[in-house]
């Protein structure tokens, strides 16, 4: 459990901390200006799939662990999250919605956002 921690700790360090000190490092000798649009595109354009790519592989790693049995509470369900999510022999909840109230919910929120 600790090597994972101390693994995440890092991803999360190098994904979020080392581009913050190297944007600071750039604003501090005249390289990079926020208010720049040219500047903007260029860092959505080189760092944005970057942190994508490595949130998605956070995210990829952190499913596969396995989630414990948790006795407090009944509807839990225990299990590696990845399996749990593709595989449809699995339960998908710990409960069944009742269909009726879901269509009167559906109902009541269908002009929502139009």
């Amino acid at each position: 459990m600790y090597l994972i921690r101390e693994t995440s700790l890092s991803l999360i360090y190098l994904t979020f901390f080392i581009p913050k000190e190297f944007f600071t490092y750039l604003q501090n000798h005249g390289l990079y200006e926020s208010d720049a649009l040219e500047d903007r595109v260029v860092l959505l354009f080189v760092f944005v799939p970057i942190l994508r790519s490595e949130i998605s592989i956070y995210v990829e790693t952190w499913n596969q662990h396995r989630i414990r049995p948790q006795k407090a509470r009944p509807n839990h369900i225990a299990g590696i999250p990845n399996e749990l999510y593709t595989d449809r022999s699995l339960p998908r909840h710990g409960w069944t919605p009742d269909p009726e109230l879901l269509a009167q919910l559906d109902e009541a929120v269908k002009d929502v956002g139009k």
